[in-house]
């Protein structure tokens, strides 16, 4: 199966709406599902370009030393909260974890903190 096949099935699905609605005379549906195929144009003619480049740096290992390396901010953990370099305050580490959100939490006490998102409580 070849990535742009899903697109191809669209595009035709798209043009057989297309001469049913202009066959009832819809024209606002019709001018929605053209701009519909472009959108599709527009996401193979990407995909295409980035499958070139995969294809680019399959070839040439060496370019991919060239890019900078993903640098993973792992967070530091301090009263149960997490801590970030860079960053102030203390954030839930359940929001964190689970979903990639840095929420910051509120002290309600001297030994309790909670998170306004979740409602999770940080001893």
């Amino acid at each position: 199966m070849d990535i742009f096949d899903p697109i191809a099935q669209s595009k035709s699905l798209i043009k057989q709406l297309s001469a049913v609605i202009t066959d009832n005379r819809q024209p606002e549906i019709a001018t929605l599902l053209d701009t519909l195929t472009r959108h599709l144009d527009q996401i193979k003619a990407n995909t295409s370009s980035l499958q070139q480049q995969v294809v680019l740096l399959s070839k040439n290992p060496t370019n991919l030393k060239k890019h900078s390396p993903i640098v993973i901010n792992t967070p530091g953990v301090k009263s149960g909260c997490y801590i970030f370099s860079g960053e102030k305050g203390f954030f839930c580490p359940r929001c964190y974890d689970e979903y990639g959100n840095k929420v910051a939490t509120t002290r309600l006490n001297s030994k309790l903190r909670i998170c306004p998102a979740c409602r999770s409580s940080i001893k």
